[in-house]
C-alpha cells in the first residue's frame, strides 16, 4: 500500500521483536532510519494487544462475536489482524465507506474472509427512514 504522491513508498511496515531485541533499542535505531531517511513521524505499537484482547473475548463470552468500528482505526493492519482473527466490521462513515469496502473485500481474496461479516451502518439507516 502507498501514500499519495509517493507510490513506491510503503505506508506501513511491521516488525518483530525477537527474542533478545530491547524495545528501546528498536525505537532508536528506527528514529535513526527515519533521520536519515528525512522521515518524520513513526508509530510504535503492541498490536499482539489486538491478538490477547481477541483471545480474552473468545475465552469469557464465545457465543457473541465481535464487531469493530472500522473509524476508530482503519489502520490496515489492524483490520488484517482482526479479519484473521474472524472480527467482524462496522463501516458507517459514508465518505470512507467505498474504501473501506475495497479494503474489506482485497481482505476477502487474501484470507478467505466474507464481507458478508461487515454491516455497513449508513447503508442501514437509508432502510430505516
Amino acid at each position: 500500500m502507498s501514500m499519495k504522491g509517493t507510490p513506491d513508498e510503503p505506508r506501513f511496515s511491521v516488525e518483530l521483536l525477537e527474542g533478545s531485541a530491547a524495545l528501546r533499542d528498536v525505537i532508536d535505531k528506527h528514529i535513526r532510519d527515519q533521520t536519515l531517511a528525512l522521515k518524520s513521524a513513526f508509530l510504535v505499537a503492541d498490536l499482539g494487544v489486538i491478538v490477547r484482547q481477541q483471545v480474552r473475548w473468545r475465552a469469557e463470552m464465545d457465543q457473541i462475536r465481535p464487531f469493530y468500528a472500522v473509524k476508530s482505526n482503519s489502520s490496515p493492519v489492524v483490520i488484517e489482524i482482526l479479519a484473521a482473527l474472524g472480527t467482524g466490521f462496522v463501516c458507517s462513515n459514508k465518505v470512507n465507506r467505498k474504501s473501506k469496502i475495497c479494503l474489506i473485500s482485497s481482505l476477502s481474496l487474501k484470507l478467505d474472509y466474507s464481507s458478508s461479516h461487515s454491516i455497513f451502518v449508513s447503508l442501514l439507516k437509508l432502510f430505516l427512514k
